[in-house]
């Protein structure tokens, strides 16, 4: 699941609501925020009532919101945030949509058609069997 970092002070408790106008995002560079959001989430991107900071790694974006250049950051559940303990989770998705690219050019990669086929079957035998909710199990 996808998962807000804030400052303990801050209390953001229902995503998408007019008290994140105003508000900086931080995101990892090549993140993309309207896979936590909603339609009215983007639209606020969109119209920057909320604005955006990059930055490299979960390490630079945490410190964003420790040193209030950031006011919240997006990312997964899992990472690590005790180095910041003023940081706190708040809100979570119900899902965390996650993306593999395979490039499009066959003829340089003439492997690729068949490492796709081969991986999201082995990713359909994972999800069916339980073994990814198991792994992740692990983690909360």
């Amino acid at each position: 699941m996808l998962c807000l970092h804030c400052l303990k002070q801050l209390k953001l408790k229902r995503i998408f609501q007019d008290d994140y106008k105003g508000l900086t995002l931080c995101l990892n560079k090549g993140f993309s925020a309207e896979n936590f959001g909603n339609k009215k989430f983007k639209e606020m991107i969109d119209n920057k009532e909320i604005k955006i900071k990059r930055g490299k790694d979960n390490n630079v974006c945490l410190n964003q919101v420790v040193k209030k250049k950031a006011d919240f950051y997006l990312n997964d559940q899992l990472i690590n945030t005790k180095k910041f303990p003023s940081v706190k989770r708040g809100v979570s998705t119900k899902n965390n949509n996650g993306y593999i690219g395979f490039t499009l050019k066959d003829s340089k990669y003439p492997f690729m058609k068949d490492l796709q086929t081969k991986f999201n079957k082995v990713i359909k035998e994972m999800k069916a069997s339980g073994e990814i909710d198991k792994i992740l199990s692990q983690y909360k």
